[in-house]
């Protein structure tokens, strides 16, 4: 069978995305294969097409575009035990497998969970990338505590606002930057101390924080350093080569990525169900208006909030009323336990 998604037969910018006919891909041995009825866009989508990490994605062609999606199963391949046909699942694909950005997606089982009940299919597939890239950071990586000191630097993006509400369900003090036409919304989502990122200068705060998070990679390693307390670290997820290779070689800047799993997807899902995470959804396009809304997206920074992809003739199933209440106390536990904290995935 056939169906349609965005793809690439190089790397390249924008001008090499388009929508072409592919085969609907069969389950492998622990796999599933996904309608899908949500997908949503992130920066890493374009940095895979552009090249940036081809040595981790190689060089075999055409290759499909977007990882985050929502979506029902439709089969499961061999060795498959935890979903069957019919569930309603969200997830994040691996970076050398990208194509969420299609009618169907296959991927492992390990990249999706179920999906919560009081999450819709729009909700969960804006928040798989940035709640568990920032889950990871603050939580497995920096070990983020009550009264922690947080700087959040990039505050207003999808990531940094995902690491304000984090911060707050940990009883963190948050401090973040973003640019003026942005602190509004900074302040709405939770942060207390604002910074404009035009004219912020770490030496005004000079160990100040507990915790700093670069979501954005525009500061070095030695300013973040200058920012911490006597115990602090910096978390860095973004940067050049040679930000990266020196964080490496530094004992307060780390590297915070961290490996999809079904156990993180889950854990950040259920706190989107609570309301305590979410993102706002500024646009939604249909697959066949994906590539335009993807350059405009990539070049202009248009729209201000998440872009949904959907399907053409994919309709959403609302998400059930009924919402958990949940207990943090084990919330560390539970992302000690869920994966171990790996570079670039």
């Amino acid at each position: 069978m056939r169906m349609l998604r965005v793809e690439y037969d190089r790397y390249g910018g924008p001008d090499v995305m388009h929508l072409a006919q592919a085969e609907r891909p069969v389950p492998e041995k622990h796999g599933v294969l996904v309608r899908v009825f949500a997908a949503c866009a992130n920066p890493i989508d374009w940095k895979v097409r552009n090249g940036d990490l081809k040595l981790l994605t190689g060089s075999r062609f055409p290759r499909g575009m977007g990882r985050d999606f929502a979506g029902i199963v439709e089969a499961v391949g061999p060795g498959v035990v935890d979903f069957k046909l019919g569930d309603q699942v969200f997830g994040s694909m691996e970076i050398r497998n990208s194509g969420a950005f299609a009618d169907y997606v296959s991927t492992p089982e390990s990249t999706i969970t179920g999906l919560p009940s009081g999450l819709s299919f729009k909700q969960a597939a804006a928040i798989a990338t940035p709640a568990k890239t920032a889950w990871g950071a603050l939580v497995i990586v920096g070990h983020i505590r009550r009264g922690c000191r947080l700087l959040v630097n990039g505050c207003a993006g999808a990531v940094g606002r995902c690491a304000v509400q984090i911060g707050l369900l940990f009883g963190a003090d948050i401090s973040g930057t973003c640019s003026a036409a942005d602190m509004v919304q900074a302040k709405q989502a939770g942060a207390h101390h604002i910074f404009d990122y035009r004219t912020f200068q770490p030496a005004d705060v000079k160990k100040s924080f507990d915790l700093v998070f670069d979501t954005f990679g525009n500061l070095s390693n030695r300013e973040c350093s200058m920012m911490l307390s006597g115990s602090g670290i910096a978390l860095h997820i973004n940067g050049s080569l040679r930000k990266m290779l020196g964080v490496l070689f530094s004992r307060r800047n780390r590297i915070a990525g961290v490996k999809t799993t079904s156990d993180l997807l889950r854990l950040v899902g259920d706190q989107a169900a609570e309301g305590r995470i979410t993102l706002p959804i500024a646009k939604t396009v249909a697959l066949a208006g994906a590539c335009s809304a993807l350059e405009q997206l990539e070049m202009f920074n248009e729209p201000k909030g998440k872009l949904l992809i959907k399907p053409n003739g994919s309709r959403f199933p609302e998400a059930p009323a009924s919402i958990r209440t949940g207990d943090l106390s084990d919330l560390s536990i539970r992302s000690k336990n869920c994966l171990k904290s790996i570079p670039y995935e």
